[in-house]
């Protein structure tokens, strides 16, 4: 999968299919796993954009995993 780096952290994302584009964020315990069945269905249909968050899955960990720096990318 590509990763793009912002601020430091190297991000972890996929980008499929055509047309309209649907953002798949998943919840603090997942990671983009969690959408291996619903990928490729949605791709056929959407532009389908999933990411890993910080310190899940494949991206990097930031210093300090705050609210503030997860919501806006900015450290407080």
């Amino acid at each position: 999968m590509p990763t793009a780096k912002l601020n430091g952290i190297e991000i972890n994302y996929l980008d499929e299919g055509q047309g309209e584009a649907l953002l798949l964020v998943h919840n603090v315990i997942s990671n983009i796993s969690g959408y291996t069945y619903n990928i490729p269905v949605f791709s056929q249909h959407f532009r389908t954009i999933a990411l890993d968050l910080r310190g899940h899955g494949k991206t990097t960990a930031a210093a300090a995993q705050e609210i503030d720096i997860l919501a806006t990318g900015k450290p407080p």
